[in-house]
């Protein structure tokens, strides 16, 4: 009914953390819908992507607020519910990527995010999103989107389950985040670093607790779901046949540095080289679910769950 006069009540109503995730979602749209072309203004944005992005404001809340997004078609609105997705569990990614199919300034942040490792490539399996992605009738788009196809791993159900039981025998109130941290120093400081204490080969997890237990129960148990470019395991060929897989690291003159699983470098000589491809795969093992008891995996997730940014 377009009740301007209304804004400051909705908008009250949205911000309210007290209020159910449905009716503060009500406000959400009807506050996008109001603002109009206005909404791909920044600071009116702002608020809105605050949410989209905060693994403390409820799934069903974000999850309304992108499909309210989606609607608009605008290149900076779409980037904006692109840019929430790298840290979202994968049904919220799912979610997500259904409101970005609703144009092709959506399609194009997606399929630019799926490429960078910024989301995962299984959001593509659900047939009624992908198939919405390619009627924006874009040949480019159609391209990219059957390249990403190509390389889609196959589900995998015994991680989704070991997931789905670490996630339900988690308890706040029991784990002991002290505890948690020695879990960190054993097994995974070997790579990745938190507040400078750790090694540098995989990415640094300050403020990794943002993404909430649903995204960090993913990251860990299966490493590969999520793999953003960067981090992407790089497998090399040398001339005697041999292959070599590791973190790119850098290029020394004639030769070629990566990283291990142990975090060791290695040196190949360029001329020894025959091929080197870059994979979807991470140089994170997907072993934690069985080398870390459940004990001290909840622990250990308590900890990473302290660890917000500061901002």
């Amino acid at each position: 009914m377009k009740i301007t006069t209304l804004a400051p009540q909705l908008t009250a109503y949205f911000t309210e953390r007290k209020n159910d995730a449905v009716s503060r979602a009500a406000a959400a749209r009807a506050l996008i819908t109001l603002q109009g072309e206005d909404i791909a203004k920044p600071a009116v944005l702002a608020p809105f992507a605050a949410a989209l992005a905060s693994a403390d404001e409820p799934d069903a809340l974000r999850a309304k607020i992108a499909t309210a997004l989606g609607e608009i078609k605008s290149p900076a609105v779409a980037r904006r519910i692109a840019e929430a997705m790298p840290t979202a569990s994968s049904k919220l990614q799912q979610a997500f990527a259904t409101a970005l199919s609703a144009n092709h300034h959506g399609t194009f942040a997606l399929i630019t995010a799926i490429e960078n490792g910024k989301v995962s490539p299984a959001v593509l399996r659900d047939k009624a999103t992908f198939d919405r992605l390619l009627a924006s009738g874009i040949d480019e788009y159609d391209f990219r989107l059957r390249e990403l196809l190509k390389k889609l791993p196959p589900a995998n159900a015994a991680a989704d389950q070991l997931i789905a039981a670490r996630r339900t025998a988690f308890d706040p109130a029991k784990a002991n985040a002290a505890r948690g941290a020695e879990v960190f120093t054993r097994n995974c400081a070997v790579c990745h670093a938190i507040e400078g204490k750790g090694a540098a080969i995989g990415p640094q997890l300050d403020g990794i607790g943002g993404r909430g237990p649903d995204r960090l129960l993913e990251d860990i148990l299966d490493p590969s779901r999520n793999v953003d470019r960067a981090f992407r395991l790089l497998v090399v060929t040398k001339r005697d046949g041999s292959v070599v897989s590791g973190l790119f690291r850098r290029e020394e003159g004639a030769q070629l540095v990566l990283a291990d699983l142990a975090a060791q470098e290695l040196r190949i000589a360029k001329t020894d080289i025959t091929e080197r491809r870059e994979t979807e795969t991470s140089l994170m093992p997907p072993t934690f679910g069985e080398t870390i008891p459940a004990a001290d995996f909840g622990d250990l997730l308590a900890y990473l769950l302290t660890k917000r940014s500061s901002k």
